[in-house]
């Protein structure tokens, strides 16, 4: 998932953006208010949108539950997750088998 613009692991001034969707992003999905948005906030953030639509446009429908698949970067944005470290080990490979 490739939603870093610099691919820096946040969302922020520094980016370019495509539209005032994107700093609307910012400005809702920003939970520690430090002016960037992490994975793991950003998913957090969808889902909450989920469920209040839900709310909305589909009464009687359960909320949306998951597991956030970017668990192992909410305390610390700048760690890999388990599918990023298993990139950079093909990655790796890959570059000292050639």
């Amino acid at each position: 998932m490739e939603f870093y613009s610099k691919n820096d692991k946040f969302v922020n001034a520094d980016d370019k953006y495509k539209d005032e969707h994107d700093l609307l992003i910012i400005a809702e999905c920003d939970a520690d208010n430090d002016g960037s948005v992490t994975y793991c906030e950003a998913w957090e953030c969808l889902l909450m949108v989920e469920n209040k639509m839900r709310d909305t446009k589909c009464k009687g429908r359960s909320h949306l539950v998951c597991d956030n698949p970017f668990k192992d970067t909410c305390e610390c944005p700048e760690a890999l997750s388990c599918e990023d470290v298993n990139k950079e080990t093909l990655n790796w490979f890959t570059y000292y088998n050639n």
